[in-house]
């Protein structure tokens, strides 16, 4: 039977693969702060006392990405130095697949569809940290199959500090929403149960990957101003909406070579049906 441990067990993206796996009958080892690994220390893969781990998903990342002033250290340590020392865990103990999941962060602002080829200069300490750890993990190609996600804006039910329930938040507290000229930022984004379905799929895909990326979203692109517009009508709530002079960020995936991994038959679930789940879990 396959072994696979997860980092990250019990974050937003983490919680919901292992509710998704437990539903399917696939079994895995946690690893998390709730069961006793923090990963900004050194060391810390000694507490991993499974062996003969088949695949390694790596969602692990540190919760203070937003605060690079006061925790860059912490956010240095849980982003890049934690990954090296699980791949190099990999590595000594024999691991077949490393999945690392990676940011949209990493590409440079652009109104294009970004490719998995487009240029990496990312405007965030964050996203720094995530290309860094890319590069680490493509070095290690040569030990272990690896790949790399590059996730872009996942949402659903049960989350906090993010987009959509940062969102949520300020029509409820009746607060301005700004939105840099009028349309805020340009996304791709996926829905969180589809992301599951995703990682399932490359657990038990039979492809060999050799330092292979692949840009992780929905198959629909959709504004801030739009998401906005259908969280408000979902909870009968007006926005007050403010116009900037802001530049326009955009996030938009080429997600192509994902759609050629995924077989014809694999359904996403729409922006308007997901963020509809997520109103109504309020």
């Amino acid at each position: 039977m396959m072994k696979i441990l997860i980092s990250g067990a019990s974050g937003f993206v983490g919680s919901s693969l292992c509710q998704y796996l437990n539903d399917k009958g696939v079994s895995f080892e946690k690893v998390s702060r709730e069961n006793g690994f923090d990963l900004s220390k050194r060391r810390w893969t000694e507490g991993i006392k499974t062996k003969n781990i088949d695949t390694i998903i790596h969602l692990a990342q540190s919760s203070n990405h937003r605060d690079f002033e006061n925790k860059s250290e912490e956010i240095f340590d849980t982003n890049v130095s934690a990954t090296q020392e699980l791949l190099e865990w990999s590595r000594v103990n024999g691991v077949k697949r490393f999945i690392y999941t990676s940011s949209f962060n990493v590409y440079e602002n652009n109104s294009e569809p970004r490719r998995e080829d487009s240029d990496l200069n990312s405007e965030s300490f964050y996203g720094l940290t995530k290309i860094m750890s890319e590069q680490l993990v493509s070095h290690y190609s040569s030990f272990f199959e690896t790949l790399i996600l590059r996730l872009n804006t996942v949402y659903g039910p049960k989350q906090s500090k993010a987009l959509v329930p940062q969102i949520i938040q300020r029509l409820i507290n009746d607060e301005t929403i700004f939105l840099a000229k009028g349309e805020g930022v340009v996304l791709s984004p996926i829905y969180v149960e589809d992301l599951s379905k995703i990682f399932l799929k490359l657990i038990e895909s039979r492809e060999r990957f050799k330092n292979e990326i692949i840009n992780i979203s929905g198959e629909e692109t959709v504004s801030l101003k739009n998401i906005v517009k259908i969280l408000s009508q979902n909870l009968r709530l007006i926005p007050k909406i403010e116009k900037t002079d802001d530049e326009l960020k955009y996030f938009i995936s080429n997600s192509n070579k994902l759609k050629r991994f995924l077989n014809s038959s694999f359904s996403f679930t729409s922006i308007e049906n997901g963020l509809k789940k997520v109103c109504n879990e309020i």
